[in-house]
């Protein structure tokens, strides 16, 4: 016998799944024929009603949290205020740029991204190993991604399902349609390594919180857990560990920073674990050099010092 009230609520979400689902599709149609600047004008106003409406949800302890605990006094309250705010600014122009993909190509990749350091990315390569590149919640990093693709190297993504079904797939299609392969952060180890034999580029963002709690270090003078992926991957097979950065200029121009692979030839001789510790921090490290240089560039809806606050029993 069918259960009605559980046949009711499937019903309602599979209708709540078609109804945005062509609302995507109406807002891809509508973002792609207005003019650019228009659309960019749209997605920053989308971000300034995200800091109104953040102010009556959970997220707003976060937002001025992860901004006075990273950056202390060096900012006065106007100033956190602004560089939360001009953050969710950028994140709705980036999300609008996501959903004008289809417009981006090989052939006009250079009107809106530069790409600096490609010399970085090929010295890496040519060990054989791959790369394990790593960037955080910073600027438009899915347009980073697709750049990446379209200027001809092989990439493929470590991700996180989103929640919602519809924005999963929304970014997933988005992501294939540039040739970005996607890896699902709960793959087995295997992947990624076969991945790195083929001598890919392996992407992963790595400003998060260690899932584990078993790594821990610092970030911004406070004691973290660290994200153990890199590490892990370069304690078993010793891929170039390379970052990579991208920076909206003011004309909405991106340039993609490709910095040297992180030296790390000091710790050849040490064990696995301190390995991955010594990986894990050296990637936090330029994390932190980047953010302290484009501080409204970082994702700080984030609760990066959750975990760290359960360990301690706070939370």
């Amino acid at each position: 016998m069918v259960n009605k009230p559980v046949a009711l609520f499937n019903s309602m979400r599979i209708l709540i799944a078609v109804i945005l689902a062509i609302l995507e599709k109406i807002l891809t149609v509508f973002l792609i024929i207005i003019p650019e600047e228009y659309a960019l004008y749209l997605g920053a106003r989308f971000g300034d009603l995200l800091f109104f409406l953040v102010k009556f949800t959970p997220y707003r302890n976060y937002l001025t949290n992860n901004v006075d605990l990273t950056f202390g006094d060096r900012f006065n309250e106007q100033e956190k205020g602004c560089i939360a705010r001009q953050g969710l600014e950028k994140i709705g122009k980036s999300l609008v740029e996501v959903f004008r993909f289809p417009l981006l190509n090989k052939g006009n990749l250079h009107k809106k991204v530069t790409i600096r350091g490609r010399e970085n990315l090929d010295k890496a390569l040519e060990k054989g190993k791959g790369i394990i590149l790593v960037s955080g919640h910073f600027g438009n990093w899915e347009l980073a991604g697709a750049a990446i693709t379209l200027s001809g190297y092989r990439l493929a993504t470590v991700i996180q399902d989103q929640s919602n079904p519809t924005a999963n797939s929304f970014l997933n299609h988005r992501r294939k349609s540039k040739g970005i392969k996607i890896i699902s952060r709960y793959a087995d180890l295997r992947v990624l390594i076969k991945m790195l034999r083929e001598n890919y580029i392996v992407g992963m963002i790595a400003d998060q919180h260690g899932e584990s709690l078993k790594v821990f270090g610092t970030f911004f003078g406070h004691r973290v857990s660290l994200q153990e992926g890199p590490g892990v991957l370069f304690a078993l097979i010793g891929s170039p560990v390379v970052p990579v950065f991208i920076i909206r200029n003011r004309d909405d121009s991106h340039d993609i920073i490709i910095e040297k692979e992180i030296c790390l030839d000091d710790i050849q001789e040490i064990s696995r674990e301190e390995k991955i510790a010594a990986v894990s921090q050296r990637v936090s490290n330029v994390l932190e050099k980047y953010i302290s240089l484009y501080p409204d560039h970082w994702n700080w809806m984030y609760n990066r010092w959750d975990k760290l606050n359960i360990q301690k029993g706070i939370k």
